[in-house]
This record gives C-alpha cells, sequence and structure tokens, in this order.
C-alpha cells in the first residue's frame, strides 16, 4: 500500500500562543479545503489571527514553500506533504522531531480499480 502523508510542522520547538495573537501558516494546496473549513473557527475560539501564504510543496519555482522559507518568509507552520518536508529538513529549514501526520491518503495503484 502507498500512502501519501501530510503534515504540519512547527517551525520552532514551542510556539507560545499567549505570547502573540499572530500565527503564519505556509500551506501547500492539498490541505486547503479542511484548512479553510478549520480556520475561522480556530481564529474565533483562539483569539489568534493567522496570516496564510501558500506555495508547493515541492519544485524548483519561485512559490514553493522552500522558495519562500530561503527568502525569509516567517512561517510558525507550515502544512505539506511528507515529501517535501525530508526536502526542507535536509535543507535546514524545518526543525527535525517537530512534525505531526495530519492525515494519510492512499493512492490507487494504476492498472487497478
Amino acid at each position: 500500500m502507498n500512502t501519501v502523508s501530510f503534515v504540519i510542522i512547527a517551525t520552532a520547538l514551542l510556539w507560545p500562543a499567549a505570547a502573540s495573537a499572530q500565527l503564519n501558516v505556509l500551506i501547500s494546496g492539498g490541505f486547503s479545503g479542511a484548512y479553510e473549513q478549520l480556520l475561522p473557527e480556530f481564529e474565533r475560539t483562539s483569539g489568534i489571527k493567522v496570516t496564510t501564504g501558500s506555495g508547493a510543496s515541492q519544485g524548483a519555482g519561485p512559490q514553493t514553500i522552500a522558495a519562500r522559507l530561503a527568502r525569509g518568509v516567517p512561517a510558525n507552520v507550515a502544512i505539506l506533504s511528507r515529501e517535501g518536508l525530508s526536502e526542507l529538513i535536509a535543507a535546514n529549514r524545518i526543525v527535525p522531531g517537530t512534525d505531526v501526520d495530519l492525515a494519510r491518503v492512499r493512492r490507487r495503484r494504476l492498472g487497478r480499480h
């Protein structure tokens, strides 16, 4: 069984929500539907204002999450594929061990239904 893991990564070991009412999130497209549904309730109940940036989990384009982090775009949280995460850890853009699996999606194998 092939799976794709989507993960959420805190770019700091501890992010004290009480110290700031602002959270910067970078997200890839795979989670955007669920994220957009949950975000208003999170902001309402937590009192934290979330600023969201988006980009691809992988690739070499200027709007990928990796490119944004390399340019110094601030991010407290990144939501992206496991594959993209591995690249960011290797590039020292994400602290190893700060990831949490949010979901797993089965991939259908070609030729099978």
